[in-house]
């Protein structure tokens, strides 16, 4: 932009300015607000003070500055920043290739940042835009979406994709960049299962707070009685995909203590449960990793597959004297010797009665009573 005379020059385009135009009014072109404002200031030729006009030209909500950068060029400029810094996914952006939208406008408002530009800096929603026009963002449709998802949009990025390619694992890292991929979603990614995925989740490690007077001792039927919103047994709900829900949860590190990195391809990887820490969740939340039925399959198709040792350590680290029992009962269904647990049991004080033995699985109402391992199974 630059002037001359009675007028300024946005890129190629020509806007004359009205002399007669007062102070602080706005005239207003196609796609360009300009704002007059009229200061004084000292003649240089001596002859006192005098009123000039003072020029501030916005283009599409962008204040332009006296530069030969049109908006235009600017976004794409724009863009060609953000491609660098998608070029490969990183510890806080496991994928490149996915992003929830607040990912995408945190990515842009970054880049903004690092251009060299005056004076200018274009909104994030008109780079967005620029990059649908593009043919660089996909934006993924969902059925239905949760009224406080976390992530309720969510694109998949680059040239020639469809948003039908998406896989669901880069979903949940889209959700929760830093979370962890559990439960239902593990036993299918490790093969310990025949049937189809009912939900996904995904967690995000938080250390429980102390219990406070708070909603979170008030029970579910009082909360509807009341009016307070009640809480899902498998989460927090995000939104629905292919028939599938999403579900993010918070899970304490003491809990979720094993899981690996793997990659998807080279645009995306993702955190993953182990299959000890899966086969130990399927104890903790049965109802998350599809019921008793898919917890039994699971434990019977990992007896060749787990790691004795590791899965020992892992209870040892949790140390919940009542995982020890239900995983105690668990190997020792599969025929895999847990000989180890069995002495944690006795050195933690042997057997329990009946009456106050948990549950094999929780929520579950089990009333056969195992002597060896003190739990009530089916």
């Amino acid at each position: 932009m630059a002037g001359d005379g009675g007028g300024y020059w946005v890129g190629a385009r020509w806007f004359a300015t009205d002399a007669k135009i007062t102070a602080s009014e706005t005239l207003t072109r196609p796609r360009v607000s300009l704002t007059l404002r009229k200061r004084s200031v000292r003649d240089t030729s001596g002859a006192g003070k005098r009123l000039r006009p003072s020029f501030t030209l916005h283009w599409e909500g962008m204040p332009l500055s006296k530069s030969p950068l049109t908006a235009d060029r600017l976004l794409d400029h724009t863009v060609a920043t953000l491609g660098d810094r998608l070029a490969s996914p990183t510890d806080s952006l496991p994928s490149v290739r996915c992003v929830a939208r607040q990912t995408l406008v945190a990515l842009i408002s970054d880049a903004v940042r690092g251009l060299d530009v005056d004076g200018l800096r274009p909104p994030a929603t008109r780079v967005i835009a620029r990059m649908i026009e593009l043919g660089l963002v996909h934006p993924v449709v969902f059925e239905h979406v949760a009224p406080r998802a976390v992530a309720s949009t969510v694109y998949l990025l680059g040239y020639g994709v469809s948003p039908r390619d998406v896989h669901p694992f880069e979903l949940l890292q889209a959700i929760a960049p830093d979370g962890v991929i559990c439960y239902m979603s593990a036993i299918e990614q490790h093969g310990l299962t025949t049937q189809p995925t009912a939900h996904h989740h995904i967690a995000r490690l938080e250390t429980a707070p102390t219990r406070v007077a708070a909603s979170a001792g008030i029970a579910a039927s009082t909360r509807r009685r009341v009016g307070m919103p009640t809480r899902h047994p498998l989460g927090r709900w995000q939104f629905t995909y292919s028939g599938v829900p999403y579900y993010l949860t918070t899970r304490e590190p003491r809990r979720l203590r094993a899981f690996q990195k793997r990659y998807l391809h080279a645009q995306s990887w993702y955190r993953l449960a182990t299959i000890e820490q899966t086969l130990l969740d399927t104890l903790h939340r049965p109802a998350h990793c599809g019921g008793p039925a898919v917890v039994f399959e699971a434990w019977e198709a990992a007896a060749s597959l787990l790691d004795a040792s590791t899965l020992f350590q892992l209870i040892a680290e949790i140390d919940d004297d009542t995982l020890v029992r239900q995983a105690g009962y668990m190997l020792e269904h599969i025929g895999v010797d847990a000989t180890p647990l069995l002495d944690i049991v006795c050195m933690a004080g042997g057997q329990v009665s009946a009456h106050g033995a948990p549950l094999l699985l929780r929520d579950m109402p089990y009333s056969t009573f195992d002597r060896t391992w003190g739990v009530l199974v089916p």
